[in-house]
């Protein structure tokens, strides 16, 4: 019997162009595309995992770029490019508030350190308790770690938990941990499979 789902942020709660997003940050400061997607992509482990913050990244683009703005603006810029390229699943959010009246719902994310600030003051964390942000963890959604917390603190057996995600692998290892998985298409597939489970009407 399910009694916690835990849900994924990003690819299900929200939508990032990334891709979009570099693209964005290198033309408004007028700097090489290839060699700041490379930065990003070389530090992406150690920023989701809280080893790197946001700023430091910017610092180190701002020594390469040798680009006349402090780290604190390359942060702001960075920020709102984030925003500017990310869309909020506000239907499932709605949904998701109606689940709470019965069932616990927890979050999961990979994270960056601002990105998670930003979610933060969109009030997104609200609607979901326990929150469970890489940046802040030390962990990753690789290893079991970072599930074995989220379950812990939703108070749940694995097999009472239902976790949803956009991603196979992390599904993969939520399976192996017994938990119930599905995997994210879009809201009118997950909510199909949510009413097959009678979670929802």
């Amino acid at each position: 019997m399910i009694k916690g789902l835990i849900f994924d942020l990003r690819g299900v709660i929200v939508f990032n162009n990334n891709e979009q997003q570099i693209k964005d940050f290198a033309k408004e400061l007028n700097i090489d595309l290839e060699k700041v997607r490379k930065m990003e992509e070389d530090n992406e482990k150690k920023m989701i995992i809280g080893k790197l913050s946001v700023k430091e990244l910017c610092s180190a683009i701002r020594g390469t770029f040798k680009i006349d703005k402090d780290s604190d603006e390359l942060v702001l810029i960075w920020d709102k490019n984030y925003e500017k390229n990310t869309i909020i699943n506000k239907e499932l959010l709605i949904k998701i508030r109606e689940i709470k009246q019965k069932y616990s719902v927890g979050l999961i994310s990979e994270i960056f350190d601002t990105t998670a600030r930003i979610h933060q003051k969109q009030g997104i964390y609200q609607n979901f308790k326990p929150v469970v942000l890489s940046c802040r963890s030390g962990t990753n959604k690789f290893e079991e770690k970072m599930f074995k917390k989220a379950i812990n603190d939703i108070g749940f057996k694995p097999s009472e938990c239902l976790y949803i995600d956009d991603d196979e692998k992390h599904l993969a290892t939520a399976k192996e941990m017994k938990m119930n998985i599905i995997k994210f298409k879009d809201n009118q597939q997950l909510f199909k499979e949510l009413k097959k489970l009678k979670i929802i009407k």
